[in-house]
């Protein structure tokens, strides 16, 4: 270091990187300043300035060799573990300066002799006594892999075999049909045959061992938890989600449009999935992108988009902040909210270039055969592809660490451009199953003496009212008077539950796939064939919708039947949602055939759906 370098260091004064002292005496105190900086961003050491007023006192040559000596015996001595330093004399036209450079540690967290874990704050420093601040300090260097640790307590008793069975049969399904296996086959195999297959010799336990998804004391690790636990939040009750529909655009609004119970969210990362899926499905709004009266509609949001996002959320979340992932729901936005700030020291701007740092590297390697995700540290690459709009916070500081996807909603610019005074509404709160809104405030066209007969009928009808702000664009569908709405059917079509993005997404691996759609009664010959068959079994699985194909299909193994038939023999009634929900997910993926293109067609099984069955009926054998 040049005089002139040091001297405008000196002028910039004592920071988080930089600290000045007048001589070195003080063995103790030179070593808190040392775990300072390495438990931070590491910094210099400046030995000759006053660290008032920053002027140059300068060192002789016996006090830069006692100084030297000091620093060095801190280093190894008061310093656990220790740490390395470099000096140098730095000479000026004031005297001799000390610059002694301790860097950011690699074993965090670094303590002094007294078991004390300093780290710097601003120019001072400060004792650590928070375990998630340590948990944190100690990701950042790598020391602490949460997803590695294991679940006292735990055993196979605590896990889903019918997601572990999936897991071991997609990671390992080119060896299994290798050994002459077909995938009906494979799916009637227990986990002990399953382990026997795939390492001759082995048991499910001693396989999961080699997987480092459980210990040697038979306990499974975080990862395994997650990933195919029959429920996560028995040890962790955090480990969850919370998804909620605001009234309005904060969250400070005390009105939800829908909001899942927390003991529904439980279980685990796949079951997870399919509930937050679900959640946003039936609260984002369906559009028509072509022009015909009939075409078919699209989620306002990338439903593609909305897969990475959440699987990204699922799997890279930190683990070590005790807090939930949150999937909140606003009149013009979306936002998925994860626990723990961006790993490595990431910039949200870095996520656009693809840069990428998995905290969770089990997970990492390992959720690519549960979840629809690649494990190539692209998902937010392509979440942007799908939808450019994907706004990035990254909030690390003042006690808040977590990592926020912002994702605007299509309908954002209706809700700006209404340019009037909301109206205020009375919820009538109901003891039937029907409520109604009234309008309270603003010209209805009403009388005064009509509207307070009104207003009395209200209130013997339905005794308990509360008023909140209608921003839903929905409520230009009441009647202009305002009048009694029942929104126990009516605002959930207003609220487009009942989305057919079911269908739309069920049939995007066929479309892709397109040789699986005539294949007469052949067998599956081409490699392409069995992966397409696959990931459609996967496909609906994910939706959580192999326990009703089982159902269905056994059904019309019998024979054809009409779409009502099929509905009532399954306990349901002849409904347009359950028609939606069961039958028309079945027809997009090819499972079926018609008999003629109208309503009261009847449905065969087909050859695809034969296939499926067979597949997916063992798991199912209740049925």
């Amino acid at each position: 270091m040049e005089e002139l370098e040091l001297k405008r260091l000196i002028q910039g004064g004592e920071t988080s990187k930089v600290q000045f002292k007048e001589r070195a005496e003080d063995s103790y105190k030179m070593a808190c300043e040392m775990v300072a900086f390495s438990n931070s961003k590491g910094g210099l050491l400046v030995i000759g300035v006053n660290d008032k007023n920053g002027e140059i006192k300068g060192l002789d040559y016996f006090e830069l060799q006692k100084a030297n000596s000091i620093l060095a015996n801190a280093a190894s001595e008061n310093v656990k573990p220790s740490v390395a330093i470099f000096t140098e004399s730095v000479f000026t036209s004031d005297g001799v300066v000390l610059v002694a450079e301790i860097k950011e540690g690699l074993n965090k967290p670094y303590k002094d002799n007294k078991g004390i874990i300093w780290v710097k704050n601003g120019s001072d420093k400060r004792k650590v006594f928070d375990n998630s601040e340590l948990v944190q300090m100690m990701e950042t260097c790598g020391n602490y892999e949460p997803d590695r640790m294991p679940v006292v307590g735990s055993s196979m008793a605590d896990v889903d075999e019918n997601t572990l069975h999936r897991f071991l049969t997609k990671r390992f399904r080119t060896k299994l049909l290798d050994a002459g296996l077909s995938l009906a086959e494979i799916g009637q195999r227990s986990l002990s045959e399953l382990a026997d297959l795939i390492v001759p010799g082995q048991n499910i336990k001693q396989l999961l061992q080699n997987l480092d998804l459980m210990n040697a004391q038979d306990e499974l690790v975080w990862a395994s938890e997650l990933l195919f636990g029959k429920k996560p939040q028995h040890y962790e009750p955090v480990y969850t989600v919370k998804c909620i529909y605001f009234m309005g655009t904060s969250v400070t609004s005390t009105v939800f449009r829908d909001k899942m119970n927390d003991s529904v969210l439980e279980g685990n990362l796949l079951q997870m999935y399919g509930f937050i899926m679900d959640f946003l499905r039936r609260n984002l709004r369906n559009i028509q992108v072509e022009s015909g009266f009939n075409s078919a509609g699209e989620l306002e949001i990338p439903y593609e988009s909305l897969i990475e996002i959440v699987v990204n959320a699922l799997i890279h979340r930190d683990y070590a902040v005790m807090a939930p992932i949150r999937v909140f729901v606003f009149d013009d936005r979306v936002e998925v909210i994860s626990p723990g700030s961006l790993p490595c020291g990431l910039s949200a701007n870095e996520l656009y270039i693809g840069t990428s740092c998995p905290r969770n590297k089990i997970l990492f390697n390992n959720a690519i055969h549960l979840l629809p995700y690649t494990g190539a540290g692209s998902g937010i690459r392509r979440a942007l592809e799908f939808d450019n709009k994907i706004r990035f916070e990254n909030l690390d500081g003042d006690g808040i660490h977590e990592f926020k996807v912002i994702i605007p909603r299509i309908y954002s610019k209706m809700y700006d451009n209404l340019n009037r005074e909301p109206n205020i509404y009375t919820i009538r709160e109901p003891s039937s199953p029907a409520y109604g809104f009234r309008r309270r405030s603003g010209n209805d066209g009403i009388s005064e003496m009509k509207h307070h007969q009104r207003e009395k009928e209200d209130n013997e009808k339905y005794p308990t009212f509360r008023d909140v702000d209608a921003t839903d664009i929905s409520h230009t569908k009441w009647n202009k008077e305002g009048y009694l709405f029942p929104t126990f059917r009516d605002v959930r079509k207003s609220k487009d539950i009942f989305l057919d993005s079911i269908e739309k997404s069920g049939g995007s691996v066929l479309r892709e796939k397109s040789s699986l759609e005539k294949t007469g009664n052949q067998s599956l010959k081409t490699e392409a064939e069995i992966t397409a068959l696959s990931a459609l079994i996967d496909e609906i699985e994910s939706l959580r919708m192999g326990k009703k194909v089982v159902e269905v299909l056994s059904l019309l193994k019998r024979g054809e039947m009409d779409r009502k038939s099929i509905l009532m023999a399954m306990g349901l009634g002849y409904q347009a949602n359950n028609v939606m929900r069961v039958i028309n997910p079945i027809i997009t993926w090819n499972l079926v055939d018609l008999t003629s293109q109208t309503r009261k067609s009847k449905l065969r099984i087909s050859s695809l759906g034969e296939r499926v069955l067979d597949a997916l009926g063992p798991k199912y054998i209740h049925f």
